[in-house]
């Protein structure tokens, strides 16, 4: 047994569809990045997120946001990348009514190599990553609603 396959396991019903409904939706989002700018990749999910009713968010999101990701980063290298995970989890964030934004950021690694990554910001805060990591990045792009 596998360490995904433990992880899994461990998840609830309702973790367990939130993490298949992301995971789809970052494959997607993924493999759309290839032929529709992001701009209107979010344009899209705006307009769906129109359709549905936003429930009014609680103060802090739930755990299972939280375990989602986490399971999401241990499929990350294979099928997944920062920025798809981002943009799902923006999306299932927002349909709940959190404030929250995607942030990506630039550095340059030990040979000189442009990296970037991408992460969720809530309430102004880095939200599921850590701080140190956070300040190796210069953001090149925040705030990043269309609404």
């Amino acid at each position: 047994m596998n360490l995904v396959n433990a992880l899994m396991r461990k998840l609830t019903l309702s973790e367990y569809f939130l993490f298949f409904k992301v995971f789809i939706l970052a494959i997607t989002a993924r493999a759309l990045l290839k032929i529709i700018p992001f701009k209107k990749i979010i344009f899209i999910l705006n307009k769906i997120l129109i359709l549905h009713r936003v429930r009014p968010c609680p103060d802090a999101p739930d755990k299972k946001f939280e375990k989602v990701i986490a399971k999401l980063k241990l499929k990350q290298p294979k099928v997944l990348n920062c920025f798809s995970i981002s943009i799902a989890m923006w999306y299932f964030l927002k349909k709940e009514g959190y404030p929250v934004n995607i942030v990506v950021g630039l550095r340059k690694d030990e040979l000189g190599m442009l990296k970037g990554h991408s992460w969720l910001y809530m309430n102004k805060e880095p939200y599921l990553i850590d701080e140190n990591m956070v300040s190796l990045y210069t953001i090149f792009k925040f705030n990043i609603v269309y609404e």
